[in-house]
């Protein structure tokens, strides 16, 4: 049972979606008709965010704490800093998480809710992962090994997990880098569902339909009249612990951060049977569909090429496993049997491969050395809202400097890191050309 509104009647309904895969509202043509278009549906959320902001946001809500505002003066340790903070919309604000680890999470100040889009309806939304069967679900868990141990190579992630040390902190400062959303942005099969704090984010998907990896074209089926809108109202106590949310926030690298990224573990709760998520239909026309696909460039915008792309786009469709992937996988999934898990990779194609690694190439490595060149970390940091403290400004600017810095200036300069690391890459690339 879930909770549908039409925005142009007012009307709200419950359904218990039992009907037909094309009209699974079982909506009369007259019904159909009435329904808002995309973009309208767009301008509906605009309009409710912005009664949301003019209500004094989050403070306007009984949400059993004390005003949020309050905790502002605790600095990098308020729980609540990524719902009130004077940062812009397009800030992502160090959070501490219950880890000590820190992350760079959206800001959702001004932006209570989050949003699915789907050019279809369905009775129950489940990822792929759970539709999957055993041995595919190997393969899948695999795939993503491959790509988390691909990601511990690149510089900057081996500086995260180094840690930083920054004057006016009395304990290293670790940026968590949140893999598995990575893995699910660049197309991996994670068992996770795509959110967007941004509507029009989510209106592209919605408009859209899957072609390959990072490939979109304008939803066409005549017999499939309307697409849905999910709009999910969050609850700072609940969304994050028992409705399986997460935040993907700022990373490395940019998709995540364009899209205003966050997932939800389909195996923790179905959007269908929530109360906090509304269903709002929408009348396909495409005439407006396609208006919402050029707002991003038919996708360019929220699928930014970078150096990660190939490598990723060749774990997906090589039939080869790294041994080291295998052995991951056996270590994160300790149930697991090896020789069963050999035995189902065979019989499904794949060969575990012990001499072989995936890694950044020397000329994907340059791509990021380019960007550093280019001013990206500047525009890395300056997305990262640390508060507005004479302390917090200090700290950002610490993280600025960091190139400049003997210490950590071997992730940002391609000798020095070369020649720190210049055996462990020189056994990568003997490994990435098996």
């Amino acid at each position: 049972m879930i909770t549908c509104y039409n925005p142009n009647t007012h009307l709200k309904w419950d359904s218990s979606l039992n009907g037909p895969d094309d009209n699974i509202l079982n909506l009369s043509q007259d019904e159909i008709m009435g329904l808002p278009n995309i973009g309208e549906v767009i301008n509906f959320c605009h309009s409710i965010e912005n009664n949301f902001v003019n209500a004094r946001g989050w403070n306007s809500l009984h949400l059993n704490i004390p005003p949020m505002d309050m905790f502002k003066q605790i600095g990098l340790h308020n729980p609540y800093a990524a719902y009130s903070n004077d940062g812009s919309k397009e800030d992502f604000i160090v959070s501490r998480l219950d880890s000590g680890r820190f992350a760079l999470k959206p800001n959702l100040k001004n932006r209570p809710f989050l949003y699915r889009g789907q050019n279809t309806l369905h009775k129950s939304i489940v990822s792929g992962f759970d539709r999957s069967s055993k041995e595919e679900k190997l393969i899948a868990n695999l795939k993503v090994a491959e790509f988390f141990l691909l990601l511990k190579t690149h510089p900057l992630f081996r500086m995260f997990d180094a840690g930083i040390a920054l004057e006016g902190l009395s304990k290293t400062i670790f940026l968590e880098m949140n893999y598995y959303g990575l893995a699910q942005h660049y197309g991996f099969n994670t068992g996770l569902l795509d959110f967007s704090s941004d509507i029009e984010v989510a209106a592209f998907f919605g408009a859209t339909k899957w072609l390959a990896a990072d490939k979109y074209r304008l939803f066409e089926n005549p017999n499939i009249k309307y697409g849905v809108i999910y709009h999910y109202s969050v609850d700072p106590a609940t969304t994050f612990t028992l409705d399986g949310f997460s935040s993907i926030g700022l990373q490395v690298f940019p998709r995540s951060g364009q899209q205003k990224g966050f997932l939800q573990n389909s195996g923790v709760r179905d959007i269908n049977n929530n109360p906090k998520t509304v269903a709002i239909p929408f009348r396909h026309n495409p005439v407006e569909d396609q208006k919402i696909i050029d707002r991003w460039n038919g996708g360019e915008l929220l699928f930014a090429e970078d150096e990660l792309s190939p490598v990723s786009d060749l774990i997906l469709k090589t039939k080869d496993i790294s041994l080291s992937a295998f052995a991951f996988n056996l270590y994160v999934n300790p149930q697991d049997n090896e020789a069963e898990n050999r035995q189902i990779c065979s019989d499904m194609g794949y060969t575990v491969n012990p001499n072989m690694r995936y890694v950044f190439t020397e000329e994907l490595l340059d791509l990021y050395y380019d960007k550093i060149k280019n001013g990206w970390w500047k525009d890395f940091c300056d997305r990262m809202y640390w508060g507005d403290s004479a302390k917090a400004k200090r700290l950002k600017q610490q993280m600025l400097d960091l190139p400049g810095n003997g210490y950590y200036c071997q992730y940002f300069d391609k000798n020095e890191y070369r020649r720190l690391y210049y055996h462990q890459i020189d056994t990568e690339f003997k490994a990435s050309r098996h």
